[in-house]
């Protein structure tokens, strides 16, 4: 994946990515960010993403492109120090206050 494809996920767009459906597919939108931030479509959604390359920044990346692309709220205070796609799913919600932001 290049630089010219910033924001494409698995071969989906990640601004297509939109969080209205069941906690199956909130996990498969969110390992989309997962593998397209760490660079690899190796990782599951049950994981470790340290284990795959994930450092305190890409984890800060997952949850910030997750929230800009699907509208969710997501701390990661919350996972309990078990940082895998499905815990970040698991205690998203979604935003009130932003929703998700189309890409032209």
């Amino acid at each position: 994946m290049n630089r010219t494809e910033v924001g494409r996920a698995g071969g989906v767009a990640i601004s297509d990515l939109r969080l209205d459906g069941t906690d199956e597919e909130r996990v498969d939108r969110i390992l989309a960010i997962a593998r397209h931030v760490l660079s690899t479509s190796d990782v599951a959604p049950d994981d470790e993403l340290a284990d795959h390359g994930g450092t305190s920044l890409s984890i800060i990346r997952i949850v910030a492109e997750a929230s800009r692309a699907l509208g969710l709220d997501i701390d990661p205070r919350d996972l309990g120090g078990t940082v895998t796609v499905r815990n970040l799913a698991r205690v998203a919600r979604a935003s009130a206050q932003r929703p998700p932001v189309d890409k032209p």
